[in-house]
């Protein structure tokens, strides 16, 4: 009998009922004649279940040929989308060149109130492995929980976690048991066609033609209109699928796709049942298998497709400030504001960013008037001064840094510093938690969305807030193009004295020039957050 602990919404014990069918199509011979073992397993349900029926099957597990090794398990978890549901499990039945005691299916029915499980029952006869887990729906029904059930009825070595309605090619099974033989601690992320794309798409009429063999033809010529592609293409032809070169690849996770060692993901707790709603399970997820070890590869010899369908729930936002609050890592501060695709692309490139060769260094008078606000109080955070010699002229307790390296350097050189990787967008700190904030270039270089959301942040968790506004380095020598500053080619562009200003009052606050030098200011920000 499958393992059903994760069943918390079972009303009652369950009672099992095990019987034999006789199994054997008109043109098949002696050779092929088969025994099928039906065990199902019942419970009441409660009566806020869709059918209302009393014994109304809850687990039914249908299974051929019992094996000894499983390779694969695809976990389809799914909410009244029995028409999705349908296409999936009508192109998983449709694999080639595996054996169908190889890999299961398990669909979880997060209490569904459509035809569900009719369709579920209705693809038994053709995959040789098939599960249906009913979990009645309840104030703590969510992705993560109904992933949960799969995970722990599953049987497979690696987990493949589809969404309703995502279709693969007839041999997708095979390729995928082959790349988990050959590394089975990877985390595969495969490519999707489709998942943006509109149901009203005059391409649906090519894709309703699709059969598991025609897929791969049928997906060349969806993806000729590029609503159809996937986004996340460009970067994985970046780093050639190796998508633990990118700062996030646990940002690219997505659920609808995503296979994982079995063994891994249980040694993580599996998804977190504590995010209600839509986003944030996938990502979180992704983030503690990476923490856990397992490579991250995107894997696109394979053909997924997802089905177009109208949104389940228009207007709904990612829970990523909650994935934030939880691991406040750099990388998760980005995805407050920007997707896995854009935040990967951004961190990238902010990574490089070398602030020592696109600006003057800051004139000593201006050092020792904010070692004076320090000497006032503690503590005292720095935002973005990455440089030892500058944090021996400072008295400061904490500094936010941009880059690993930085990073890395002050925690073996600068002993005692709490030293974190962050742009001081979103902190764990509570109002006012800080003596001083001194902002420094780096949020000058930022965008200029960016910049209120950062002195936002530094308005409400520090006492004093300041400012050190610098200038660019223009000598000549460092760029041969005439008028063009360093920070500039490099697309790096440096907030002038207006910006800082437009900057300051989207933040509610407003700037004031306390010492001037060598045309630097250090400068005090004032305004309601602050005062």
């Amino acid at each position: 009998m499958s393992d059903v602990r994760g069943c918390r919404a079972l009303s009652t014990t369950p009672s099992i009922e095990s019987f034999d069918t006789e199994r054997c199509p008109a043109d098949a011979d002696s050779r092929n004649h088969q025994r099928t073992r039906w065990r199902i397993l019942r419970s009441d349900l409660t009566p806020d279940c869709p059918s209302g029926e009393t014994g109304q099957r809850s687990v039914f597990t249908i299974y051929r040929n019992s094996s000894p090794v499983m390779d694969l398990s695809f976990v389809i978890p799914t909410y009244n989308m029995g028409a999705l549901l349908d296409h999936s499990l009508s192109f998983l039945a449709g694999q080639h060149d595996v054996d169908g005691d190889s890999f299961e299916v398990v669909v979880v029915d997060d209490g569904s109130a459509d035809d569900t499980a009719a369709i579920a029952k209705k693809h038994a006869g053709h995959l040789r492995r098939l599960q249906y887990v009913f979990r009645p729906r309840d104030r703590s029904s969510c992705r993560a929980a109904a992933r949960n059930l799969g995970l722990n009825n599953s049987q497979g070595a690696r987990i493949m976690f589809l969404d309703s309605g995502v279709i693969v090619d007839s041999g997708f099974a095979r390729r995928l048991i082959d790349r988990h033989r050959a590394r089975p601690a990877d985390t595969i992320v495969h490519r999707v066609v489709g998942l943006f794309a509109s149901p009203k798409s005059p391409a649906m009429r090519l894709l309703e033609t699709a059969t598991p063999d025609s897929l791969p033809h049928i997906a060349s010529q969806l993806e000729a209109e590029p609503r159809w592609r996937d986004e996340r293409d460009e970067l994985f032809e970046l780093v050639d699928g190796e998508i633990d070169r990118l700062p996030a690849p646990w940002a690219l996770a997505w659920t609808c796709a995503l296979s994982v060692a079995r063994r891994t993901a249980q040694e993580i707790g599996g998804f977190d049942e504590s995010f209600i709603g839509w986003g944030g399970e996938d990502i979180d997820f992704g983030f503690r298998m990476h923490a856990a070890g397992s490579p991250f590869r995107a894997m696109s010899d394979g053909v997924v497709i997802h089905w177009p369908h109208e949104p389940l729930e228009p207007g709904a936002r990612p829970q990523t400030p909650k994935f934030h609050k939880k691991h406040d890592t750099l990388e998760t501060e980005l995805l407050t504001c920007l997707d896995g695709y854009h935040g990967n692309h951004f961190a990238q490139r902010l990574e490089s960013l070398v602030l020592r060769g696109m600006t003057v260094p800051h004139p000593a008078p201006l050092l020792a008037q904010l070692r004076a606000v320090q000497e006032r109080g503690a503590p005292n955070l720095l935002v973005g001064l990455p440089d030892p010699a500058m944090l021996e002229k400072l008295r400061a307790s904490h500094v936010f840094v941009h880059s690993t390296g930085a990073h890395a350097r002050l925690r073996r050189e600068v002993p005692g510093l709490e030293a974190q990787r962050a742009l001081c967008m979103s902190t764990r700190y509570d109002d006012r938690y800080f003596h001083s904030v001194v902002l420094s270039d780096l949020v000058g270089f930022m965008p200029e969305p960016l910049q209120p959301v950062i002195l936002r942040e530094a308005a409400r968790i520090g006492r004093e807030v300041y400012v050190l506004y610098g200038k660019e380095q223009g000598r000549s020598e460092k760029c041969r193009l005439d008028g063009v500053t360093p920070a500039s080619f490099l697309g790096w562009r440096y907030w002038n004295w207006e910006t800082l200003e437009r900057s300051a009052r989207a933040a509610g606050c407003t700037v004031t020039p306390v010492a001037e030098a060598n045309g630097c200011a250090l400068l005090a920000l004032r305004g309601a957050a602050v005062d």
